[in-house]
């Protein structure tokens, strides 16, 4: 019976947003570094911060993949017009973490500020290829194509859930956190195809 507001933004947005007072029940965000962040500033409920799920990053190209792009070695390609995150997302970082690994440092056409964002980049024609999460393409429509990174490339990425420090809705916060946390939370996680808590790539 509780009304839900939902505010999507990056997380170092968020971040801004509540270090210039914004107020929330519940803080979310796919980056456990982020999160780090947000507890440090005070932001969080005493021991409430805690993983909700994983993910892993995917490639998106245009539909029928014009570029020919197979992995992440054809993103360092001088054609390819390359739309990564800004590296003060949490996209762009873990993006330029699985191009580090195989010693990748390409010079993206585009930055943006998250992975939708970036999908939008490569949906519009304005890029051939970008980095985001593999749960990005749920709500992409056809006009992009997923290419998937094998796991021995790939990298998960850690998403923390907390209540907030003095929220308006205490009981409503700690409600949600556990929703989302309990077994309902994570098969609906599931369904939307991010990987379980603790899960691994290999």
């Amino acid at each position: 019976g509780a009304s839900v507001t939902l505010h999507f933004d990056g997380g170092t947005q968020l971040l801004a947003a509540m270090n210039a007072g914004e107020r929330c029940d519940v803080i979310a965000v796919g980056d456990s570094s982020v999160m780090a962040r947000i507890t440090s500033a005070g932001h969080t409920a005493v021991g409430s911060p805690a993983e909700l799920a994983r993910n892993r990053v995917a490639i998106a190209v245009a539909n029928g993949n014009p570029k020919q792009v197979q992995g992440l070695a054809d993103l360092g390609r001088e054609d390819l017009r390359l739309a990564l995150g800004a590296r003060t997302s949490s996209i762009g970082r873990h993006s330029r973490w699985v191009l580090s690994r195989l010693h990748l440092a390409p010079n993206p056409a585009f930055e943006a500020a998250t992975a939708e964002a970036v999908l939008a980049k490569v949906a519009s024609g304005d890029a051939d290829a970008g980095i985001v999460y593999a749960t990005s393409f749920a709500d992409a429509g056809s006009g992009v194509q997923r290419i998937d990174v094998p796991s021995e490339q790939n990298t998960p990425a850690l998403y923390s859930i907390s209540a907030a420090r003095g929220p308006t809705e205490p009981l409503a916060a700690a409600a949600f956190r556990a929703l989302a946390l309990g077994p309902i939370g994570q098969e609906l996680l599931g369904n939307a195809g991010f990987l379980p808590i603790g899960a691994k790539l290999d």
